[in-house]
This record gives structure tokens, sequence and C-alpha cells, in this order.
């Protein structure tokens, strides 16, 4: 696929050469050791996924130490200050959303749409076919996270009972908020690229276009056959409890 759309927007080719490959992989390696530690460490019981993130961290900061040195430490406080900006805007968002969920939860607002959408006698796909719209409407302004804490509360209980597997619905909200950021023309990736790359707005809407197709066809294939979405977990859980 991306072959293609190199050749249909007649991008530049560079020039082979195992010497660049050689370098690149050596430069490479520390990162790529990165998700060994991660997964190993998941799927060897070694820590749970919130531990996990914090053993990367903790790799990047000893890696960037001993090699990167002077220019690590002039770039680290300034990766510390955004990712405290960052966290203290999720960790807002969360406390609001706790008063949000204790609302919901007194109000019955998660149970009295379950009963609506068992009244309007809706099957799972039907369900879907309004689901992914909203959630593919709401990603063009919010963030993900803010979606999930949002909204998940009010639809997971009813796509429950309309028998949804958890697993095929967390996937199909993951790639319809992926779609979101980039759908134009108030996409929030769009916007971000445009203006760390100082392309036009225009040009990156182009760019973005073919992924955005093929984006939506994975989604609909996800939706139409959720084996595609269950078939890889399925295996995990089944390797794991032998």
């Amino acid at each position: 696929m991306l072959v293609f759309f190199a050749w249909y927007l007649k991008l530049p080719a560079g020039e082979f050469s195992w010497t660049f490959v050689g370098e690149a992989t050596r430069d490479a390696w520390p990162a790529l050791f990165m998700p060994v530690i991660v997964l190993g460490g998941l799927y060897g019981g070694v820590f749970t996924p919130t531990e996990a993130g914090a053993a990367a961290c903790g790799y990047a900061i000893v890696y960037g130490l001993l090699v990167k040195r002077g220019e690590f430490i002039g770039d680290f406080m300034a990766v510390t200050m955004r990712s405290l900006n960052l966290t203290a805007v999720i960790f807002l968002l969360l406390g609001c959303v706790g008063v949000f969920q204790f609302v919901l939860a007194n109000q019955g607002w998660a149970q009295h749409l379950t009963q609506w959408v068992n009244s309007l006698d809706l099957s799972a796909i039907g369900f879907i076919a309004i689901l992914m719209p909203i959630l593919l409407f709401l990603s063009m302004f919010l963030s993900g996270i803010a979606i999930v804490v949002l909204t998940v509360p009010l639809f997971f209980p009813a796509a429950m009972a309309l028998g949804i597997d958890p697993v095929h619905l967390a996937i199909m909200t993951a790639l319809a908020m992926e779609m979101g950021v980039i759908i134009p023309p108030v996409g929030l990736n769009l916007f971000a690229v445009a203006g760390t790359t100082r392309v036009p707005l225009h040009e990156v809407i182009k760019g973005s276009a073919p992924f955005l197709i093929t984006d939506g066809c994975v989604l609909l294939l996800v939706v139409m056959f959720p084996i595609l979405a269950l078939w890889l977990p399925a295996l995990m859980v089944v390797s794991v409890f032998n």
C-alpha cells in the first residue's frame, strides 16, 4: 500500500544502501529493545501495564544519560515539563469525569440508555452503525482519553446487553478515534502536522486522504467480520491459560 501511494503521489525515490541500513539498525537497536522490555515483562508476569510504562521510562532515562549525556540532559527538562502539562490536563479531565460518572450512576442514565436501545429492537450491527459515526464525529474535536471516559460508561452497558464482544467493541472504538483525528476539516492531527511541519493544511489533508480511506475500509471489515479483531486475542488467551 505504501509503495502504491508513493508511486501515485510521485514521491522522489532514494538510493538503497546496505551501509545506510546497517547504520540505521545500529542507531535503532536501543529503541527496538524497549518493546522487548515492555512486552517481555508483561507476558512474563514481571510487572503490570502501569509498571511497564514506568520501566520503559526508566530504560529511556538510563540510555539517555549513558549514551546521549549532555544532549539528553538539555532536552530532559523540556520533555519533563511537557509531560507534566499533559498529565495535569489528563488528571483535570479525569477529576471532572469522576463527577460526571457519579451523576451518571446516581441518575441511572446508563440503565435508561440500555432500556431505550432495547426498546428500539436494534441488532448488534445496527447499534454499531449508530455508534461509529458518533465516535468519528467526537474524535474530530476531543482527545481519545476524553472520548473514552465520557462515552464508554454510557454505551458500554447497552453494547453488553446486545451481546457485543467487549474486545471487538474496544478495537472498533480505537479505530474510530484514530480516524477522527484526520477527518477534515477539523481533525486535530491535521492541524498538529501542519503546525509542526509548516506544510499548508490543504496539502496535509491531501496527503492523509489515502490513509483515511484505507482506515475506513479496515473499520468496515472489522465491523462486518469480528473475527478479524478477535482471532489474535483469542489465541493469546488460549496460550496463556494452557
